[in-house]
């Protein structure tokens, strides 16, 4: 699993250590009994402006073992080298993974759910990125999200998987290494490497409507106890543990869904 994540949150890290990502210590989930010991938990790092962040992060490094840090500039544009780090990373260091998660620190992700969607049906390709599918994505030429036509002269982006949640079977992550390499620089990370690189190779998009979208409202404890919801943004630190609570206690409140005006 990995979590982007920058320096100045390192309250929202131990959060994620004691909530969801527990699972890597204790290998269970709250009300599912054991899910096996075989996940890891990294957090992904550029290289902070100050040295003293970079110290910081040592030292949390060094106690948690879960920190993997680039030698590039922490910043938005730079998210596309975080990822491909992470993925060369596995490729590298734990090539026999058979998924790989990627997800943004504000996200929870229901462990459970995810690994009973991405075991439930065989007749799935057995190579596969997994998410919410993005059709018709509009390339940008101005604003945060540009990116120059000289990198990409299409109007619209492959259909790819928004990056606050998606999963790439494991056996692909060294050619998505290999040939991001090869690529013009676009800083889109997920339209370029659930889109852009995705298509090259191939690869075909596994839809899952329990995965989260970057326009999904905060969610609510109850939300997460059914088999469908995997993913949930927007979520602070201390939501994350109301949330993790409400999982632990197994709330079943509903609550209702509003009739169309």
């Amino acid at each position: 699993m990995l979590v982007f994540s920058v320096h100045t949150r390192i309250d929202l890290r131990a959060a994620i250590r004691n909530t969801w990502g527990s699972v890597v210590e204790n290998g269970s989930w709250p009300g599912s009994g054991s899910i096996g010991r075989g996940v890891k938990l990294l957090f992904l790092l550029g290289r902070s402006d100050s040295s003293l962040g970079n110290t910081v992060v040592r030292e949390e490094s060094a106690l948690n073992g879960d920190i993997v840090q680039g030698d590039f500039r922490e910043s938005y544009y730079n998210l596309t080298l975080k990822s491909v780090m992470g993925i060369r990373w596995v490729a590298l260091y734990c090539h026999k993974a058979k998924c790989i998660l990627k997800a943004d620190d504000d996200v929870l992700i229901h462990v459970k759910n995810l690994i009973d969607f991405l075991e439930i049906d065989n007749n799935r390709p057995q190579e596969a990125i997994y998410g919410r599918e993005l059709k018709k994505g509009v390339v940008h030429r101005t604003g945060r999200w540009a990116v120059d036509k000289a990198a990409f002269s299409l109007n619209e982006y492959p259909t790819y998987v928004p990056g606050n949640s998606y999963v790439v079977s494991g056996s692909i992550a060294a050619r998505i290494d290999s040939i991001a390499e090869l690529l013009p620089y676009i800083n889109i990370e997920d339209a370029f490497v659930t889109g852009i690189i995705r298509k090259l190779l191939g690869i075909k998009i596994v839809n899952g409507v329990g995965f989260t979208h970057w326009y999904d409202k905060q969610p609510k404890p109850c939300e997460f106890h059914n088999k469908v919801r995997i993913s949930a943004t927007k979520v602070t630190e201390g939501l994350l543990y109301e949330l993790w609570e409400g999982l632990k206690r197994n709330i079943t409140d509903r609550y209702i869904i509003p009739k169309d005006e």
